[in-house]
């Protein structure tokens, strides 16, 4: 005996049961082709290009910039004035003086070490430094105006020579001037600067 056919002769397609929805994409009726969706493997990948394969990746590119080894240099030669400084004037009987150049000094000092370092604040302290010695300068031909002995042959213009502070402010002057030159200057690195606030986003 044979066994029992369905209604219309056609066998039944597993599945649910009548009335539940199918499931994923519509199927055709039986005996009919079945329609081929389009699959989603086969795109390109999105993001930065990809090397072909047995391609290696290109190399970095190089870093290039102004060299850090005259800032190093010079800054190493500003500690070494400001030793010397420092060690001569910190003798000295005048209180002004003292205050003056010791200080200068101080700052011509930590401005070699940060400009060692390549610290953005160096040149500023070399500023801070040059200010100070002016200072001492200007406080010689104060103090030498004051001095003056016209009966002695002493002249006005003998007292802007005061050789002690202008051999102090020169050298100090000029590598300030040195510091702020752009092959210098741009080897220092730049200021950290704080990222800004993003905005608080919202999602529905």
């Amino acid at each position: 005996m044979t066994s029992p056919q369905p209604p219309y002769g056609q066998p039944q397609q597993p599945g649910p049961p009548p009335g539940y929805p199918q499931q994923g994409y519509p199927q055709q009726p039986p005996g009919y082709p079945q329609q081929a969706y389009p699959q989603q493997p086969g795109n390109p990948q999105q993001g930065y290009p990809q090397p072909y394969p047995g391609q290696p990746y290109p190399p970095p590119a190089p870093a290039t910039g102004p060299s850090p080894v005259f800032a190093i240099i010079l800054g190493a030669i500003a500690i070494i004035v400001s030793l010397v400084i420092i060690i001569d004037f910190v003798t000295t009987t005048s209180v002004i003086v003292v205050v003056l150049c010791v200080t200068g000094g101080a700052a011509l000092a930590a401005g070699g070490v940060t400009l060692v370092l390549r610290h953005w604040i160096a040149p500023w302290l070399f500023v801070g430094a040059t200010a100070l010695f002016v200072g001492y300068y200007v406080e010689r031909v104060l103090y030498k105006f004051q001095h003056l002995e016209p009966a002695r042959g002493d002249t006005t213009a003998e007292a802007f020579y005061s050789w002690s502070a202008i051999a102090t402010l020169v050298p100090v002057a000029i590598m300030t001037v040195l510091v702020f030159l752009p092959f210098i200057r741009k080897a220092l690195k730049p200021k950290a600067t704080a990222a800004p606030a993003q905005p608080v986003q919202y999602y529905q």
